[in-house]
């Protein structure tokens, strides 16, 4: 016959035990991203969050698998400092291409070069892409000349866009939001201006 107390202390180191384990298979936090300092900026591959501002000298971001979560916690991502009309163009903020099931979520997108003469900028580029959601982001794009697009989809289907703010300079041919060959897309809760 086994006693209470003995009862008592194998359920107790059980729990303990058990409580030990689970905290060493907790989930590890997204990977961050602190900078993309480059012309070439960097290409994301896993799901990733943003831990401070970012600036890239020509495109910022490129999302490189499927499946990714892009998160940038609210902070600020300049893209398209510095640039010149030779060979650093077009430049998007983030850049998704042949991707699918790819969600973008709170991101302030800034061209950098503000009162430029830069054309083809696009703070958000989803071409050829399947399941793209964004969600919660503002975007600045403020080049004087034209063809610049806040975001541009082309080629795409089923982009769902919510809750987003898209400021584009006025210029000939500069749109907030442009598709192009594009179905099935929602957009909810814009302000573009």
């Amino acid at each position: 016959m086994v006693k209470r107390e003995e009862t008592t202390g194998i359920i107790f180191l059980s729990i303990l035990l058990l409580v030990t384990l689970l905290a060493s298979l907790s989930v590890s936090a997204l990977p961050s991203i602190d900078n993309c300092n480059s012309t070439a900026g960097i290409v994301i591959n896993a799901s990733s969050e943003v831990n401070n501002s970012i600036k890239s000298n020509g495109t910022c971001i490129t999302i490189g698998a499927d499946n990714v979560t892009f998160d940038c916690s609210g902070f600020t991502l300049t893209f398209g400092i510095n640039l010149t009309q030779n060979g650093e163009l077009p430049a998007a903020g983030i850049n998704i291409s042949n991707r699918n099931n790819i969600t973008i979520r709170s991101c302030t997108i800034v061209l950098g070069d503000q009162n430029s003469n830069v054309t083809r900028m696009m703070g958000i580029n989803i071409t050829n892409s399947t399941n793209v959601t964004i969600l919660n982001t503002t975007l600045h794009i403020n080049a004087s000349a034209g063809n610049n697009r806040g975001i541009l989809i082309m080629n795409s289907s089923r982009t769902r866009i919510e809750q987003i703010v898209i400021r584009v300079r006025n210029g000939s041919g500069n749109y907030g939001l442009y598709f192009v060959g594009s179905t099935n897309n929602t957009v909810q809760g814009a302000n573009i201006t």
